[in-house]
């Protein structure tokens, strides 16, 4: 009885350990910042100096200019020229910033709500201003642990008035 009691009960755990935090997306509070499909949790972090934007002291979850608490920002950190290099590339006369024929980046680098409902925005196209491309960007992003997993719903995927679409590697 006891090994039937382990195998009712305790195998799954002991196998595959908890389950980790998840979200519902649209129920990240104001201080997460999703990036990726994973939640970040820097209510109580300082984005590192940069330019005249930060200073080092400053949150941009917080910060009037950004307001990007609860958002998805996962294209400010595009993941470009590894499997699609060769394959997406700039329109003539994009000022996409490039080098060897790698893009600093495909999609204009804007937050968006969580939820999939932001407006469909092309601004900042040609601006790499919110584009964390430098090195020093991406290893203090990579150095970073995510607090949860956002996961969707599937009426929230099939709702028409929002932008998603379901996609598995």
């Amino acid at each position: 009885m006891g090994i039937v009691g382990f195998v009712t009960f305790g195998f799954t755990q002991a196998v595959c350990g908890a389950e980790g935090l998840r979200i519902k997306a649209g129920e990240a509070n104001s201080g997460y910042l999703i990036i990726n499909g994973y939640a970040y949790e820097f209510a109580n972090w300082s984005h590192p100096a940069a330019g005249t934007s930060f200073n080092g002291t400053t949150n941009p979850l917080y910060s009037d200019a950004w307001q990007a608490g609860g958002k998805d920002a996962s294209f400010l950190f595009q993941r470009v020229n590894e499997n699609c290099q060769g394959i997406i590339t700039a329109a003539p006369g994009s000022s996409i910033a490039q080098s060897n024929g790698r893009l600093g980046w495909y999609f204009p680098c804007n937050l968006h709500n969580q939820d999939g409902g932001s407006a469909v925005n092309n601004t900042g196209y040609d601006s790499s201003f919110n584009c964390h491309t430098s090195a020093a960007a991406r290893d203090s992003f990579y150095a970073e642990r995510a607090a949860g997993q956002v996961y969707y719903k599937w009426n929230q995927v099939k709702n028409e008035t929002r932008n998603l679409a379901v996609y598995e590697k």
